[in-house]
């Protein structure tokens, strides 16, 4: 849903309550407007003046700060300090002007008029900003001269880039151009209104993800997979390679105790991809689980009493030169049964009866132990969703509309999206 710029702008007033432009609420009491919207009100720096936020009737008193006063030829900036702001009003995030991409589409909302209509949205496009000026110049129909003090609110970046100050009072070839004062000369003026830098780029990820607070959770797949171990159920999770897998299951060891009200210890994560035979498998088990090193009848004695979940990730390792058969037998030995010390969630690129081809006659052992879920691609749904979740709090973000291309493209794999993702958003924050 577009931000509200609307709910945050005020009406500048004269002292007979007429409107006279426009100003934005850019922390919990301050606004800015343009120092010639001020004049235009009859006062000047170290005056009190009245205004309005859009759609409320209340007059609230405000001090045009005189520190921080910069006349036409010096900015035209005024700070304002409102006396009270109503709930549930906004101040609007900064992001400096100079990262602005030419072309971007901007919003604003301000006090000028249109057949009788005062306070109206205006819309147009970022045309770059001029170093030389400090202004960030604008294409719009609506910015005339009366919208000054507008926010210019970048709609790709989420943010506020900028301040109407110039608007269009000629008709001709460049009837439709308009200038903003950069956001960056707030924190110039007023240190505490520094606009936000660029965001780091909350894509791309690579391999699994090991921290729960980057980790999008994908549902119904997650719910299932925890139902199974509240059943102590094993699972056999699979899926293509980096679609996923390895950071569900380092979710499911991390996020365990909370989800399924168990302790830590309960819970343990294996990668076989530095185990090369059965003897390290089990030294290796045996330090993750706290028991001395041992095997079979041995290994269940030293877990007996216990329930382990044990996420088992890299399973096609057990398939290689230097593990038999029997290492397989004896993990479904410790996890058969609603009492069995171990319950397995275990991930594959392929069923787990194709992974390990027993021989005719024979019960392929985790094959038949473990219900099997499969991981798949992400819906354009979850690609929207898994965005919002990367962008909250950064002030930033990325049309539905390319997500979902990005997405449909992708063929909604995992590791492929992230990578559109992050491109997309290199394209939109350069």
């Amino acid at each position: 849903m577009p931000h509200s710029i609307e709910a945050s702008t005020i009406r500048i007033l004269n002292s007979n309550g007429k409107t006279v432009g426009t100003g934005f609420l850019v922390s919990y009491d301050l606004a800015v407007t343009c120092a010639h919207v001020i004049v235009a009100a009859g006062a000047i720096d170290g005056d009190t003046i009245q205004v309005q936020f859009t759609g409320r009737s209340e007059k609230i008193n405000a001090l045009v700060e005189p520190k921080y006063w910069r006349d036409v030829k010096k900015g035209d900036v005024a700070i304002l300090r409102l006396d009270s702001v109503p709930d549930g009003i906004p101040p609007l995030l900064l992001a400096p002007a100079e990262s602005c991409r030419p072309g971007s589409g901007f919003r604003s909302f301000g006090y000028t008029s249109a057949a009788g209509i005062q306070g109206i949205h205006a819309n147009g496009t970022i045309d770059g900003y001029l170093s030389e000026h400090r202004l960030l110049q604008l294409q719009s129909p609506q910015a005339n001269h009366g919208i000054s003090g507008g926010p210019v609110w970048d709609e790709a970046r989420g943010a506020v880039v900028g301040m109407i100050t110039k608007g269009h009072t000629e008709l001709g070839r460049n009837q439709e151009t308009t200038f903003a004062t950069p956001a960056e000369l707030f924190s110039e003026i007023y240190p505490e209104l520094k606009p936000q830098a660029r965001p780091e780029n909350p894509f791309g990820d690579r391999g699994r993800i090991d921290d729960p607070a980057r980790y999008f959770v994908r549902q119904p797949l997650t719910r299932e997979v925890l139902d199974e171990l509240r059943k102590h159920q094993s699972v056999s999770i699979v899926g293509d390679s980096q679609i996923g897998k390895s950071s569900l299951l380092w979710y499911i060891t991390r996020m365990g105790p909370q989800l399924l009200n168990r302790p830590a210890s309960d819970f343990a994560y294996f990668s076989l991809e530095l185990v090369r035979s059965e003897d390290e498998f089990f030294e290796y088990l045996c330090d993750e689980l706290g028991v001395p090193l041992c095997r079979g009848y041995k290994l269940e004695k030293a877990l007996r009493g216990r329930q382990v979940i044990l996420c088992l990730d890299e399973i096609e390792k057990m398939a290689w030169q230097g593990f038999s058969h029997d290492i397989r037998s004896e993990l479904r030995g410790l996890a058969d049964g609603a009492s069995a010390p171990l319950t397995l969630v275990i991930a594959s690129r392929s069923p787990l009866g194709q992974v390990f081809p027993d021989s005719p006659g024979m019960t392929s052992p985790l094959a038949g132990l473990c219900n099997h879920l499969s991981v798949p691609p992400f819906t354009p749904p979850e690609a929207l969703a898994l965005t919002r979740f990367r962008l909250n709090g950064t002030g930033s973000s990325l049309p539905d509309s390319l997500v979902e291309s990005s997405c449909r493209q992708a063929n909604g794999h995992p590791a492929a999206l992230q990578k559109a993702l992050h491109d997309l958003y290199e394209g939109m924050y350069p």
